[in-house]
């Protein structure tokens, strides 16, 4: 009796150039966000090669690995009312469909309760097109949730397919580029070469789709997962890029002067550092550096005077007169709401103001109904995060979810932030690469050697080696 041994193949030129595809494809985006603002040929050769690559990988052997680094798209510029990861996310979804039915793969299609509730939610958004007052904010708004939801379903899935290292390094890439496409429009604006002033703070930060504020609210997402990185990653480049991500992180709060980013990142560097093991060299280097950019670097200045300037605490007054007309609005369209996306321009004092308060922005145009199925959501999201922090083998990793989960929870109380477009679409995704790759961990796969899946109709077969039984029987028997 003999029983086979599986031997691993050895690398393969195709696996050669597959990564080459990827790097070229990362090198091209980052290029063509560090050029933005200069009209012409650069940016269109950028793009244009980061296209070429982009779906020359997708033809290739791996998509997977490549397709991964998606949100990093999310820094692009809006092109004929289009973002970069729309135009990809869309696509890949019907990509990870088709996949799934080629191999056969049932799970694909099971939808998950968060995932149910969450198209519950959409639905009744969309319900509310028979009450809506503009029919075009509604259509802007129902975009922005379908490819949040687009988001959550294939970043659950993509975690069975590639490391989850490579998901988390997207989202720490992510953070790099944002910032260093901040700190690019601060030097073309001369934030660093002349005096800070209180108008510059946006125009500093601003990147077509957002500044200011948003740019910090968006940092302070992802910063756990970079700070996770920068300490426990087990690859020494996925830790050099964490740690490479807290410095220009606290560099871009200074120059977008947030009050609430600076606090927000202050906390959660202090927290996740005390909380969690770490490297002593680590700790002395990234620590002082990140301090002294929030105290000392570009901005620092305009940023620590915003906390003493009476100027600054009239926005704090201005949230609570905007709180307060956001409640008329629900007295106002209990229980149904005024209808999904519908509180811009609205007829009142608010008109083009955002109430600044995701609960009251629900319960203004979704009513009831709307205010169940979000909570709901949240719960089920949460408790899912507490399962992955109470379980031994993705302890440390729900820590930095759970941590990320709260910073959305108290940005969306007094900032516009949640169901913005790269919010709502980055949140989603953060959340299913999180949970997807935990419940591959709970399978008992490891996921640093599980074979990836590839798109070769016909892969050679295993190479089966003889080897004796253990149990050698008798001539006689």
């Amino acid at each position: 009796m003999t029983m086979g041994l599986r031997l691993s193949r050895a690398p393969r030129y195709a696996d050669v150039t597959l990564f080459g595809l990827g790097l070229v494809a990362l090198i091209a985006t980052i290029w063509g966000v560090l050029v933005f603002g200069s009209a012409g040929l650069p940016r269109t050769l950028a793009l244009g090669a980061a296209l070429l690559a982009l779906v020359l990988t997708i033809l290739w052997r791996r998509p997977f690995e490549t397709l991964a680094w998606l949100p990093i798209l999310m820094v692009s510029p809006e092109f004929l009312e289009v973002f970069a990861y729309e135009l990809v996310v869309i696509p890949l979804m019907a990509f990870m469909l088709f996949y799934a039915h080629r191999k056969r793969l049932r799970w694909a299609f099971q939808l998950d309760p968060i995932e149910v509730v969450l198209l519950m939610f959409l639905g009744w958004c969309t319900f509310s097109v028979f009450w809506v007052r503009d029919s075009w904010w509604w259509v802007f708004g129902i975009r922005k949730l379908v490819v949040g939801f687009i988001a959550l379903w294939v970043a659950w899935r993509w975690s069975r397919f590639v490391r989850p290292d490579i998901m988390l390094n997207s989202i720490v890439a992510t953070s790099i580029l944002l910032s260093l496409a901040t700190v690019r429009q601060a030097g073309s604006q001369g934030w660093f070469t002349g005096v800070q002033h209180e108008h510059m703070r946006v125009q500093a930060s601003d990147l077509g789709w957002g500044a200011g504020n948003y740019i910090a609210a968006l940092l302070s997402m992802l910063l756990p997962t970079v700070i996770n990185q920068a300490m426990i990653a087990r690859n020494q480049g996925a830790r050099m890029l964490g740690i490479l991500g807290i410095p220009l992180s606290a560099m871009v709060v200074t120059i977008a002067s947030s009050r609430g980013g600076f606090l927000l990142t202050l906390g959660i560097a202090l927290f996740m550092v005390f909380r969690s093991r770490i490297k002593s060299w680590v700790l002395w280097v990234t620590t002082p550096l990140a301090l002294s950019l929030l105290i000392f670097g570009p901005g620092a200045k305009l940023l620590l005077s915003r906390f003493q300037n009476v100027e600054g605490v009239y926005s704090a007054v201005v949230r609570l007169m905007f709180f307060r007309e956001a409640w008329r609005r629900v007295v106002a369209f209990w229980p149904l709401g005024m209808g999904w996306n519908q509180g811009f321009g609205a007829p009142d004092r608010l008109y083009k103001s955002d109430p600044h308060n995701a609960l009251l922005v629900i319960a203004s145009e979704l009513g009831l109904l709307g205010l169940v199925l979000w909570f709901t959501y949240l719960v089920l999201i949460y408790r899912r995060i507490l399962k992955i922090a109470r379980h031994p083998a993705t302890r440390v990793e729900g820590q930095a979810i759970q941590i990320t989960f709260w910073i959305i929870q108290v940005n969306s109380m007094f900032e516009p932030t949640i169901f913005a477009a790269q919010y709502f679409f980055l949140m989603n995704w953060i959340f299913g690469s999180y949970i997807g790759w935990a419940e591959r961990v709970w399978a008992g796969v490891d996921p640093a050697t599980e074979a990836m899946p590839t798109m070769a109709a016909a892969k050679p077969a295993p190479r089966i080696v003889a080897l004796p039984h253990a149990g050698v029987e008798s001539a006689g028997s």
